[in-house]
C-alpha cells in the first residue's frame, strides 16, 4: 500500500466513525509508524482526539478515538473513576516523544514513537493533543512521565491510580531537546485556565490518596514549583505522605532549617494521617515543626530524619497529642542526642544506636516500629 493510501485509510479509521472500532489497536500503531513521522503525527493529532476547554469557564471537551465526545466538568470535585478510564483508555503509554534514546524495533509493534527534532513544531500546533504524549524512557513501565507532567517520572500512570511514587527524570537533566521542548511558552503558563495540561494536573491532584517524593533538594524545589503553578495547594489532599530528601554537592537551594513553606505551599494537609519528612545531615533542623503539625489534625503517624530535633519538646508533647496518633519516630545525629536528658527519654521511648544516629520510637497502644523504615 502507498503511503498516501494508507494515510486516507488511517484518517478514516481515526475519524471516530463505527466502522472503526473493528479494526484492533494494533494494527493502527503499526500503520502509523510504517508512515513519515511528521505525516503520521498530524494524522494522528488531527484526527479530532484532545482535550480542550470550550470558553473560559466552560466543560472540558474530551475526544478519543473510536469514541463519541465528552463533554466534563471538573470544577472543584473529584473527577469520575469513569472519565479517568475514558481518558486513558485507548491512548495510555501508547504515543511517546524521544528525546534521542535508542529505541528496539520490538517497540515499535507496541507503541508509536515519534522522534522530537522532527515533530517538535507540530507538538505546539496540535495542542489539545499534548496531554496524550508522553516521553520515552526506554520501554520501562515503571518509569513513565507524561507530557503534562514532565517534571515528575511515575512507577505507574498517574491517572489510573491513587498511590503515587515519585522521582525526578534525573536522565533528561542534561538533554537539550528536553530542556528546549519544555521551556517552551507553551508548558511554562501553567496558571492559565485553557492550558490544556493544567486538567489532567488537576484531575491527578484530585486523586491523589498517598504520595511518596524521593528526589535531591534541588530537585524537590523545582518540582514544588511546577506544583504550585498548577495550584496543587488548592486541590492535593494526600492521606499518606511522604517526602525524602537527599543532597547532592550540587544543590544550591539546601537551608539547613527546612522551610514549612516547602510542605503548605503545595498540599493540603489538613487530611494527612501518615507523614513522613527526611532531611538528615549532621546540621539540619525543623524549627516549625509544631506548626506544621498543627495543620494535620489527623495524624496516626510520623517520621522525621533531621540532624537535630528538640527532642525534649516533642517528648513532651507526645504524650498530650490526640488519642489518634499512635506512632512517632524519629532519626538524629548521635551529637544530638548527647544533649537529651536520657532518663527522661529511655521511660517512655525506646532507642536504637547506630554509627552516626540514633533512632527513637515512641510507643503507644504496643505498637512497635522497626528500625527499618529509614534507609540508610
Amino acid at each position: 500500500m502507498e503511503s498516501s493510501d494508507l494515510a486516507l485509510v488511517l484518517g478514516i479509521l481515526l475519524s471516530l466513525t463505527d466502522s472503526s472500532k473493528a479494526v484492533p489497536r494494533k494494527i493502527i500503531i503499526h500503520w502509523l509508524n510504517l508512515l513519515p513521522q511528521r505525516e503520521s503525527f498530524m494524522i494522528l493529532a488531527g484526527s479530532g482526539i484532545g482535550m480542550k476547554r470550550e470558553g473560559f469557564d466552560g466543560d472540558i471537551r474530551l475526544t478519543l478515538p473510536l469514541r463519541e465526545p465528552r463533554f466534563l466538568r471538573p470544577g472543584g470535585r473529584r473527577w469520575s473513576s469513569s472519565t479517568i478510564l475514558l481518558f486513558v483508555s485507548l491512548l495510555e503509554n501508547v504515543t511517546f516523544i524521544n528525546f534521542g534514546a535508542p529505541i528496539g524495533n520490538k517497540y515499535y509493534k507496541e507503541f508509536v514513537i515519534y522522534d522530537f527534532q522532527c515533530v517538535k513544531d507540530l507538538i505546539y500546533i496540535y495542542r489539545s493533543f499534548v496531554p496524550f504524549l508522553h516521553v520515552w524512557t526506554g520501554g520501562d513501565e515503571n518509569a513513565i512521565i507524561p507530557f503534562w507532567a514532565h517534571f515528575a517520572m511515575f512507577s505507574r500512570y498517574p491517572l489510573t491510580v491513587d498511590d503515587y511514587k515519585v522521582t525526578y527524570p534525573v536522565q533528561f537533566e542534561a538533554s537539550k531537546d528536553f530542556n528546549l521542548c519544555f521551556n517552551h511558552p507553551f508548558f511554562q503558563r501553567w496558571r492559565s485556565k485553557l492550558n490544556e495540561n493544567l486538567l489532567p494536573r488537576l484531575c491527578m491532584f484530585q486523586h491523589i490518596r498517598s504520595l511518596e517524593i524521593s528526589m535531591t533538594v534541588d530537585q524537590y524545589t523545582n518540582y514544588m514549583s511546577h506544583m504550585q503553578d498548577s495550584f496543587s495547594n488548592y486541590y492535593a489532599r494526600p492521606v499518606n505522605l511522604c517526602v525524602r530528601l537527599s543532597f547532592d554537592a550540587n544543590d544550591t537551594e539546601s537551608p539547613p532549617n527546612f522551610p514549612i513553606r516547602w510542605i503548605t505551599d503545595t498540599f493540603i494537609t489538613t487530611e494527612v494521617e501518615s507523614f513522613a519528612l527526611h532531611y538528615f545531615a549532621p546540621n539540619t533542623q525543623f524549627s516549625q515543626l509544631f506548626s506544621l503539625l498543627s495543620k494535620m489534625p489527623h495524624l496516626h503517624k510520623l517520621i522525621l530524619s533531621f540532624g537535630y530535633l528538640e527532642i525534649s519538646e516533642i517528648v513532651q508533647w507526645a504524650p498530650k497529642t490526640k488519642k489518634c496518633l499512635e506512632q512517632i519516630q524519629l532519626k538524629i545525629a548521635r551529637n544530638c542526642f548527647k544533649l537529651l536528658p536520657v532518663q527522661e527519654v529511655r521511660e517512655q521511648w525506646s532507642t536504637f544506636f547506630l554509627d552516626e544516629y540514633v533512632l527513637l520510637n515512641y510507643i503507644k497502644k504496643k505498637s512497635r516500629w522497626h528500625k527499618s523504615l529509614f534507609k540508610k
